[in-house]
């Protein structure tokens, strides 16, 4: 189970490639791609966790392959770009995502961008937020790909600003970050559970994909957004 499949694996595998070097648990990026960390943790079995917090000098579009070896697994990805150009500002989001879900990740270049994403299992998950089930049922199902997302809400950011502190090693280190991924899942889902009277549409996971291929596309330019013959086009 691998937090980076939600789309920064081809970023951890070009930053080693490029002379990027290892500090214990941190990857540090080497001065070709730009300045920052990646972190990758383990809390307790069935969560792991990357906090990812970096400037790149020149803007990266990440793929992630759809992944079904691990139905069991939820991706849940929390993204913030600060200071914000037009478009990233739109892109701050909390995400969750099945495995089995292909997308596309947009990283800016010169702006601050921090990440934290987790990959939990939906056993570990019941346990933790027993009532998730109910608010959210279509998380917990293996038949078909799952994709919620929302932007970031005020108690999330306040959440993401204590992970984002820069901490020497401590034992207590799990336990620390296990209360703030329980904090943020909290948070994440009083948000969306405000949409639980929403009936969930089930999609083919090629048009979620094209789904998330025209957001970008709009986001890309919101001061010149494609016309809609142009989107079909280019999403088929």
């Amino acid at each position: 189970m691998d937090p980076t499949a939600s789309g920064l694996r081809r970023l951890f595998d070009l930053v080693q490639d490029s002379g990027g070097h290892w500090s214990g648990d941190t990857l540090h990026l080497p001065t070709s791609i730009g300045t920052g960390f990646m972190r990758l943790l383990s809390p307790e079995p069935g969560l792991k966790l990357a906090i990812h917090s970096f400037i790149l000098t020149e803007a990266l579009t990440l793929d992630r392959e759809a992944d079904y070896t691990q139905p069991e697994t939820l991706l849940v990805a929390f993204h913030a770009f600060d200071p914000a150009p037009q478009a990233a500002l739109h892109l701050s989001t909390a995400r969750i995502t099945s495995s089995t879900l292909g997308l596309t990740t947009q990283l800016p270049a010169q702006t601050a961008i921090f990440i934290v994403a987790l990959a939990i299992d939906k056993t570990l998950l019941s346990n933790w937020l027993p009532d998730a089930e109910k608010l959210l049922p279509a998380l917990f199902t293996n038949q078909h790909p799952v994709v919620l997302d929302t932007l970031l809400t005020p108690e999330i950011q306040a959440v993401l600003r204590q992970v984002a502190v820069s901490r020497p090693a401590h034992p207590l280190d799990n336990f620390f970050y296990k209360i703030k991924m329980q904090e943020l899942l909290y948070w994440l889902f009083w948000e969306l559970a405000l949409r639980a009277m929403t009936p969930v549409r089930l999609l083919h996971p090629a048009d979620a994909e094209k789904i998330y291929q025209v957001r970008t596309a709009l986001l890309a330019n919101l001061s010149d957004p494609p016309n809609l013959p142009s989107l079909a086009e280019v999403v088929g």
